[in-house]
């Protein structure tokens, strides 16, 4: 396993900061940078805020007969849950502005709901054409 020793930035000049910093191949961390260490960096904001692994929702890994890959609703549930985080992650950073969860929630649906109305109004054109 390749890893990387923790960068101390502490009473150092020689260490670059932000996009410098994740330009030099063999200092970048990627998402493994801390939060602290993104604050001493200069690294808020350039990075995701967050990454989560799809696989972890996986309905196999709760019943070993069940399918490998999730339903479409599944998958927009869990699209859904890290849009939130992303986004609560994003105004922990200053980089989003401040609403509360309730309301991200909303913003969060809303657009998922309007990502899927055009395919439904095409739909029911269609069947129209050839009735």
């Amino acid at each position: 396993m390749n890893t990387m020793p923790p960068i101390t930035g502490k009473n150092r000049t020689d260490i670059p900061l932000g996009m410098d910093l994740l330009n030099r191949q063999v200092l970048n961390k990627g998402t493994a940078f801390t939060g602290d260490e993104r604050s001493e960096f200069g690294l808020r904001g350039l990075l995701p805020a967050q990454v989560e692994k799809l696989g972890g929702h996986s309905p196999a890994l709760k019943n070993p007969s069940a399918s490998l890959l999730p339903s479409l609703t599944e998958l927009r549930s869990v699209a859904a849950q890290i849009a939130i985080a992303v986004g609560l992650e994003a105004q922990k950073d200053g980089v989003a502005p401040r609403i509360n969860e309730d309301e991200l929630r909303q913003r969060v649906l809303k657009n998922e709901v309007d990502a899927c109305l055009p395919n439904v109004r095409l739909s029911r054109l269609d069947s129209q054409d050839t009735a």
